[in-house]
């Protein structure tokens, strides 16, 4: 048997009612600040909550491990908890929410995520939006999901290099995509197959929207 792999869940604020994964009993789970609200809806307590708690009180949760950040830092409390993270090596990290509200706070999210990508796999869920950064030279699998709507890929930098979409109503082969042209904007799957996303050089962001 192979080694499990250790995978913490980053719980971020939301406004979300849905699962945006399913939770595993070795999940660690970890509550940014009023990312806690959202864990609570669903059932889930966490192992730490951290914050300055600038937003929501921590007072009256159910964590037995608490800890309280200064107000005015560099470090969004999404992105302290990214870093404590990566400190215990976990091989996974997920970020539940952090998307979907003020664009912002979105884009801090996926500052985070690229942050993440740099030391381990992981990605961005709510439920509604699964958000993936494919690096230079990897390849993204989407499973033919009928739920999804859509599926948009943007550069992380000025220019993407060598994209290609196969099984996807546009695809594309070894093409540039650029920051000032959106052209990877509301793909679909073709019906029963699995897309691939692949890039060369400068990597992609990655939406999967899912019906509402």
């Amino acid at each position: 048997m192979g080694r499990q792999v250790k995978r913490a869940v980053i719980f971020c604020w939301s406004e979300s009612d849905r699962k945006p994964l399913e939770i595993l009993d070795s999940d660690y789970i970890i509550c940014a600040d009023s990312g806690f609200k959202y864990a609570e809806r669903l059932g889930i307590k966490p192992d730490l909550l951290l914050g300055d708690f600038d937003s929501y009180s921590a007072d009256g949760n159910e964590s037995d491990n608490v800890v309280i950040l200064p107000t005015e830092k560099d470090d969004t409390d999404a992105m302290y908890a990214a870093k404590y993270a990566v400190s215990k090596d976990f091989d996974e990290i997920i970020l539940a929410g952090g998307i979907g509200g003020r664009e912002d706070h979105t884009k801090g999210a996926v500052s985070v995520l690229k942050y993440i990508r740099k030391k381990c796999k992981g990605y961005i869920s709510d439920g509604y939006t699964t958000v993936n950064i494919v690096k230079s030279g990897e390849r993204l699998t989407i499973p033919y999901d009928e739920k999804i709507c859509y599926i948009s890929v943007f550069p992380c930098g000025e220019r993407t290099y060598g994209v290609t979409l196969k099984d996807m109503k546009y695809e594309l082969e070894n093409y540039t995509v650029r920051s000032d042209f959106p052209i990877g904007v509301s793909n679909e799957q073709k019906k029963n197959k699995d897309s691939l996303i692949t890039c060369g050089r400068g990597g992609l962001e990655v939406y999967t929207i899912y019906n509402k």
